[in-house]
């Protein structure tokens, strides 16, 4: 299995200050408690280009911020609607604070169509915002993932093109890396039109 912080390099290392990053600076959750509910979100997110409003309903918090943000990136990032989450985890950091005010540790697992396993985890005094930053780093894992892939398809067309076997041979290698972590079948014909 690969780890998840070999591919996190190799999309640094592709990506540079292009990678795509968001905060969620404020949230407002409507939640029903009966059996058939449901939960409202309405996240405020600070991207590089300025302030984005995101609205996700789902049977809890975690489900209705992901559903939110998939539904809000998933035209530009459809890989993301391939995501199953298998798990999920709160664990209290009783050693960082006096009770109730202790750290919060929430672990998201999430499968690709290849059938990889990856954790996410995030830590804060509030679960909430320990679930929702887990949420973004999902969501910002695999948009970047997607993007390296679309910009490796590109450098190995200018590679092939100028006749370049050893930019050929890494580019390539990166591709079959990041392929066996995630599936991208949703965009390859896309990436291949160009």
């Amino acid at each position: 299995m690969l780890k998840k912080e070999t591919t996190e390099a190799l999309v640094r290392r592709v990506l540079g200050d292009e990678a795509f990053s968001f905060a969620v600076v404020h949230y407002l959750v409507a939640e029903y408690v009966s059996p058939d509910g449901g939960c409202r979100v309405v996240l405020t997110l600070e991207t590089g280009t300025g302030r984005e409003v995101v609205e996700g309903q789902g049977a809890g918090f975690v489900d209705a911020a992901y559903k939110g943000l998939m539904h809000h990136h998933a035209r530009a990032y459809s890989s993301l609607e391939t995501l199953t989450f298998t798990g999920f985890a709160i664990r209290g950091q009783m050693e960082t604070g006096a009770g109730l005010d202790a750290e919060v540790e929430v672990e998201l697992c999430v499968r690709t169509l290849h059938g990889r396993t990856q954790a996410f985890r995030a830590h804060d005094r509030s679960t909430l915002a320990a679930a929702v930053a887990a949420v973004v780093q999902v969501v910002e894992h695999f948009i970047n993932a997607e993007r390296a892939y679309v910009k490796l398809h590109r450098c190995l067309a200018d590679a092939e093109a100028r006749h370049r076997p050893d930019l050929i041979e890494e580019y390539t290698h990166s591709l079959a890396h990041l392929v066996e972590t995630q599936s991208f079948e949703t965009i390859s014909a896309r990436v291949r039109r160009g």
